[in-house]
């Protein structure tokens, strides 16, 4: 019998006889089952990046870069990444890319971390 490959579902099969080797396809992602989107405002060009506290509810956050081309976002994305312990692109600006006011959602994130990382949290 000959052999033959098929594409099922993104794996590659190779078909001989009876017998069947799956091979799995390269770069799998893995896909976050939890997220958190936050409220932010920014303040750039700060002494040192910090988590200042709540202004109603949003996370008021001071950023170290200034705010040209794009440095103080991806200072934010970093500083966000590192303070809830997951890796910097599970980090994503959703709006407000030149403005202060923000959303920023963090994937593989839950309210409990937000409590633990920014205590004070609104409910």
């Amino acid at each position: 019998m000959p052999s033959r490959s098929t594409n099922i579902k993104g794996r590659k099969q190779q078909i001989a006889g009876t017998s069947v080797l799956k091979k799995e396809p390269r770069g799998e992602r893995l896909r976050f089952a939890m997220s958190l989107t936050l409220s932010l405002q920014t303040t750039p060009n700060a002494p040192r990046s910090e988590i200042v506290g709540w202004l109603g509810d949003r996370l008021k956050v001071k950023v170290k870069a200034p705010a040209v081309e794009g440095k103080a976002n991806a200072e934010l994305l970093r500083f966000l990444a590192e303070r809830f312990g997951v890796r910097p692109n599970a980090v994503t600006l959703v709006r407000g890319d030149t403005a202060r006011l923000k959303t920023v959602r963090i994937e593989g994130v839950e309210a409990a971390d937000l409590a633990r990382v920014c205590p004070g949290a609104p409910s």
